[in-house]
């Protein structure tokens, strides 16, 4: 099984393959896709080969989560055929359907229905073949392994191949093919090894982006100003262009160039970063870095954006000209909070994150004869596709994206500007070129997590509940985007009554999606906040968020969570650091539930925080590959982790200083604790999201266990030392 690069005109060719279609659009909600599928089209989603091989085609792409793994195991079950015998195809623009961008999680939850559907139509198809050239009805007949034999009598049997001849090319489906029960799974729900394995532990040469060669191909990089809003006013490119192997020296200005003014904002922010730049373009790749540092002593750029430094922008954002958004606004708020026996107050801080890849953005563009080819680790094929065929003036026909793997970047690759760049260098010097970002262009200007203000107000009564709650918070964006902004704030707990409220301000840094999106600053501000709430109240914090949890899921991933880690219940910090927090991931049928309870030591005379443990419980409904599952939630625990102890993007005087792993930090191999999951499944259910959800609850567990440890609640993430020390003194 692999990750096969092909066509699909390649792969239909041969007789005897049973090609299954259907028509899907992308929907907002992976709810209404699962709802609509049998009725939409997007192309072939299925082969079956005369020799019984099985290739999927899915139009989501696999960032490390284990995906092409669950999909496989998908086919091989609705199918029944042998897991070794499917292989998955994702990700090439000219061979998979457009499903849209791979993010929020929803790849399974959108992905799994069609293709479980094309899977059913295709086995009854098939099926109903066999009863014919068998003579034995329907429900006389078995299949295991792709083979169909009769109950009475096995020497009745016919291959799959056997029955894919005459005019089988198309198939619509349905929708009313039944499905296989899940009581019947033999392939979903096992710890199969994950096929992508391989390739990522031996750097999989022909599967990489950054191993990418193709015949004639130079290499690219890309100067732009030192300072935000910086203006090139001079270059003298002499010495550059005197150096042997160097192409071009291509600059480009805003405002003025039409191929860059034509490409408008796009999804998670500008695509073009919205700065003059200058391309050096060589036959090497060390010559156009060389060219770079060259060229970077020899240019003159003036101006800057005034906006505020690291250390002030939580008082300037909430000074901002906002766009307020309510989404809950219940009447008797203000009276509740007035009348209440007991009133809890508290500001949250979380500063701009960096997605920081190990390997920064890049892209491989191959521009000729009116057609363009574009190598890229994107989250959206087709999005790429649209955005370079409207960069380079083509019909998006004539654009093809072939998704490789690359380094790991949850969102950052919802952006696309490692590829529009290429594709523009590669037009203009009519060969191919391989565009890389430096290290210190990533960290300044790739899109960062948006820093957050959340200010919350809580009032009790008497029997300890929660009466009124009142959450504003404050969220910028560049460009300027309107959004609720309040996924975990717009309370999941039974609040009598509630005002949610998001002021949407214009940010000073590039912004976009980064992994779980805004529900990591809500749930760190919400669930610290609910142990303030329910110390205030007297009471034990899991005793209290039970009391105001009514979701059966939910209240039964809390209660899992607390009885793996042997919660103690206390109703007052304890001195032992340990701290739970709970959420919900996305909303009503389609949701995912998580808690974790960090158990931490903090050295009091340094204020540094280790921790030592997490256990956690969670809730994805039907689980497809419980070994991958765990796979996802350590891994996004320790990444939500090192946002919470260590990362903040720090910036002054119109540039970002965190440019560097030494400036930057991160969570380290010794710094990592133990991880103890419990495991809820629902093979009933649909499967939903895991790798986001995981990554909500981490940071207030933790929050909330140094509060448990020294008597006072950090409010500001990343918890240092400096701050923790300063709490211990307060």
């Amino acid at each position: 099984m692999g990750a096969s690069k092909v066509s699909r005109r390649d792969v239909l060719k041969g007789a005897g393959a049973l090609v299954v279609t259907f028509t899907i659009v992308e929907k907002a909600h992976p709810a209404l896709a699962q709802q609509a599928a049998p009725q939409q089209v997007v192309g072939n989603w299925l082969k079956i080969e005369a020799n019984g091989k099985v290739t999927a085609f899915i139009g989501k792409v696999d960032l490390g989560t284990g995906i092409r793994t669950a999909f496989a195991q998908i086919v091989a079950d609705e199918l029944y055929v042998p897991f070794r015998s499917v292989n998955v195809i994702m990700g090439d623009t000219q061979s998979v359907p457009n499903q849209g961008i791979t993010g929020g999680s929803n790849s399974l939850s959108s992905g799994a229905p069609p293709l479980r559907a094309a899977c059913a139509e295709a086995r009854q198809t098939l099926m109903q073949r066999a009863s014919k050239k068998l003579n034995v009805p329907l429900d006389g007949l078995q299949v295991r392994d792709g083979v169909i034999f009769a109950t009475a009598d096995r020497t009745k049997r016919a291959t799959y191949g056997e029955l894919l001849d005459g005019d089988f090319a198309k198939v619509a489906v349905s929708g009313r093919a039944p499905l296989k029960p899940p009581a019947k799974y033999t392939v979903v729900g096992r710890s199969v090894p994950r096929i992508e394995v391989p390739t990522i532990l031996t750097g999989g040469e022909g599967d990489y982006v950054s191993n990418v060669r193709l015949p004639g191909m130079l290499h690219a990089r890309i100067l732009r100003g030192p300072k935000f809003g910086s203006r090139l006013v001079s270059m003298d490119d002499s010495k550059v262009k005197a150096l042997p192997g160097v192409v071009a020296v291509l600059p480009f200005k805003l405002p003025g160039d039409k191929r860059l003014e034509s490409i408008t904002s796009l999804f998670a922010g500008d695509n073009i970063v919205a700065r003059d730049w200058v391309a050096v373009i060589a036959e090497r790749e060390e010559t156009a870095v060389k060219a770079l540092s060259i060229l970077e002593a020899n240019t003159k750029w003036e101006g800057q954006t005034e906006m505020p430094t690291s250390e002030t922008v939580y008082d300037w954002m909430v000074t901002q000209k906002a766009t307020p958004n309510v989404s809950r606004n219940d009447a008797l708020t203000a009276t509740n909070l007035r009348i209440a026996a007991k009133r809890v107050r508290a500001e949250y801080r979380i500063p701009f994150h960096a997605h920081g890849p190990i390997m920064p953005v890049m892209a491989v563009a191959d521009v000729k004869d009116g057609q363009a080819t574009i190598y890229s680790p994107t989250q959206g094929p087709f999005m790429v596709r649209r955005e370079a065929a409207k960069a380079l003036g083509f019909t998006e026909d004539k654009v093809r994206v072939i998704r490789m793997e690359g380094s790991g970047l949850y969102g950052r690759l919802l952006v696309t500007d490692a590829d529009i760049e290429a594709a523009i260098l590669s037009q203009t010097v009519g060969r191919p070129v391989r565009l890389q970002w430096m290290r210190q262009e990533e960290f300044n200007l790739a899109p960062f997590r948006p820093a957050r203000v959340f200010r919350l107000d809580a009032g009790i009564d008497d029997q300890g509940m929660v009466i009124g709650y009142s959450s504003e918070n404050w969220l910028p964006w560049r460009p300027l985007r309107a959004t609720a902004g309040n996924q975990n704030v717009n309370p999941l707990y039974a609040f009598s009554a509630a005002r949610v409220v998001t002021n949407n301000i214009e940010s000073p840094l590039r912004t976009g999606f980064a992994r779980s999106i805004e529900h990591v600053p809500a749930a760190f501000a919400m669930e610290a906040f609910m142990d303030q709430v329910a110390y205030a109240a007297g009471d034990d914090p899991v005793a209290f968020r039970m009391r105001h949890l009514t979701n059966p899921r939910a209240r039964a991933v809390l209660s899992a969570a607390a009885a793996r880690a042997k919660w103690q219940p206390h109703t007052k910090p304890s001195g032992r650091g340990v701290g739970v927090a709970f959420a919900q991931y996305e909303s009503g049928a389609a949701a995912t539930f998580v808690a974790h309870i960090a158990e931490v030591e903090v050295d009091k005379a340094t204020g540094a925080v280790q921790v030592k443990k997490f256990t956690m419980a969670h809730d994805c409904g039907r689980i497809v590959n419980p070994d991958g599952l765990r796979n996802q939630l350590e891994g996004g625990t320790i990444m939500a982790a090192g946002w919470a102890l260590h990362e903040e993007v720090k910036f002054t005087d119109g540039r970002v200083t965190s440019e560097d792993w030494s400036s930057y930090n991160i969570m380290r191999y010794q710094e990592i604790p133990e991880i103890d999951i419990r495991l809820i499944n629902r093979p009933q259910m649909q499967e939903f999201g895991a790798g986001e959800p995981v990554c909500i609850t981490p940071a207030p567990a933790i929050a909330n266990a140094i509060y448990d440890a020294i008597g006072v609640q950090p409010t500001q993430m990343p918890f240092t030392p400096d701050r923790i020390k300063k709490l211990i003194k307060t």
